[in-house]
Parts: C-alpha cells; sequence; structure tokens
C-alpha cells in the first residue's frame, strides 16, 4: 500500500511538471508573428512643399499591422500619423507636408513605428530624418541693398531692395526694378535668371552671375540690354 501511495505521487507530480512546462503564457510574444518594413532613411526638401514617405510592411498575410510616424518638427506635420495595413506586402504612405517658414536647413529626426495590430509582439522602429536643404538662393534672402544703371541715360541708381527666398525655391527680388523680379538659380554654375515678364509693353528677360555674397544682374528688354543691376547685402 504503501509503494502505491508512493508511485501515485509521483505520478501527479510528473503531471503537474509537464502541465507547468507546456501551458502558454499569455503574456509572452508570438514567436510565430515574424515581420520587417522597408523606408527610406531620409526625405529632402529644398524648400516648402509635400513629400510622399512609403513604408513597406512584409509579414502575414493574415495579420494586421499599425504604422506610425511621430515626433516631427512642426514645420513637418503629416495630417494622418498613424495608418493600419494588411501584410502580404502591403505599403503604408505618408504625405508629408513641409513649411520652410522660418526655418534653418538642417536635419530634423522623426521616428517610424511598426506593430502588430493586438498582439503583444514587440515592434520595431527606425528614425527617419526630415532633411531641409534650399538651393543657394536661399543665402540672398535677407539681402536688402541694390543698384541699377539704365542703358538709356547710363546714370547709376540705388535702391533699398527685398529679397525672400519663396515656396518654390526661387528668390523674389522687389525695388530694384520697376517690377518684382523672380529669380532662378543654377547653383552649380553659379548663375541666375529672371522668370520672363511683360512690363509696360516690354518683353522683359534677365540672366546673371554670383559673385560671392552679391548676384550680378543684366536685364533685357524686347531682347537689347535694358540695364545692369547688382543685388547686395
Amino acid at each position: 500500500m504503501l509503494m502505491k501511495a508512493k508511485l501515485l505521487g509521483l505520478f501527479l507530480i510528473a503531471v503537474a511538471l509537464f502541465s507547468s512546462c507546456t501551458k502558454e503564457d499569455p503574456d509572452s510574444p508570438n514567436p510565430a508573428t515574424e515581420f520587417s518594413f522597408n523606408a527610406p532613411d531620409e526625405l529632402v526638401f529644398k524648400n516648402s512643399g509635400t513629400k510622399a514617405l512609403a513604408v513597406a510592411v512584409n509579414g502575414s498575410s493574415s495579420k494586421e499591422f499599425v504604422v506610425r510616424l511621430s515626433d516631427l518638427n512642426n514645420a513637418f506635420f503629416a495630417g494622418v500619423s498613424q495608418q493600419i495595413v494588411v501584410t502580404g506586402g502591403a505599403t503604408a504612405t505618408f504625405e508629408v507636408p513641409f513649411n520652410q517658414h522660418n526655418m534653418q536647413p538642417g536635419e530634423y529626426p522623426a521616428k517610424l513605428e511598426v506593430s502588430v495590430a493586438n498582439e503583444n509582439v514587440p515592434s520595431q522602429s527606425k528614425t527617419i530624418k526630415m532633411v531641409y536643404t534650399p538651393n543657394c538662393g536661399w543665402d540672398f534672402r535677407n539681402h536688402a541693398n541694390g543698384e541699377i544703371t539704365y542703358e538709356i541715360n547710363g546714370i547709376l541708381q540705388n535702391k533699398v531692395i527685398n529679397c525672400n527666398y519663396n515656396n518654390e525655391g526661387k528668390l523674389q527680388v522687389s525695388g530694384l526694378a520697376g517690377y518684382a523680379m523672380t529669380l532662378e538659380f543654377d547653383c552649380g554654375a553659379q548663375t541666375v535668371s529672371m522668370i520672363p515678364l511683360t512690363h509696360l509693353g516690354e518683353y522683359h528677360t534677365a540672366n546673371g552671375q554670383i559673385e560671392g555674397n552679391e548676384i550680378a544682374i543684366q536685364v533685357f528688354s524686347d531682347g537689347n540690354l535694358h540695364a545692369t543691376a547688382r543685388v547686395k547685402p
């Protein structure tokens, strides 16, 4: 009888140990859910505008994944900061708008995070850099002095001007000529050109060169040299 009791006790202990080893921990991660995602390391803005950030999620086709974009600088605020996708190769796309007003060139980090919806699985994340790299026209945005000499009389006129690096990455110059000039830049060649316009019935064009911290400009009216000008600090 004593031997039977000992054997029964050992049997119950073995059953208990086996049950404790095979019992599933409800709080433990599910190793069967594996996923990955791909996204660019950075978005580059040269001026105000909107860029698309595409996030490709690869995982089980029956799973829902939450894609979050957070910690954005206010200048890069995205209206939709979270999306849910069902994979087998699904892509979440965020439209990221940028407002360059009062922004300095540089890198502005944001956080991209992907997690499995309704599962206790560790999320994955990476840092996305929002990069503001304006073209060389940005260097002239605060220039306030100018001079212009009209071919008709050859008299040099000093001007108080206003320069603005606009949302399209062009330099708007007012106060230099009798109309506002919008300059486009070829930074590699260190040259500028004015967007043509008609003023007082004449068709005006202009081109110029960057010379250190100044811009020398030649203005043409109906194809003839009309004036020479400079944009100065």
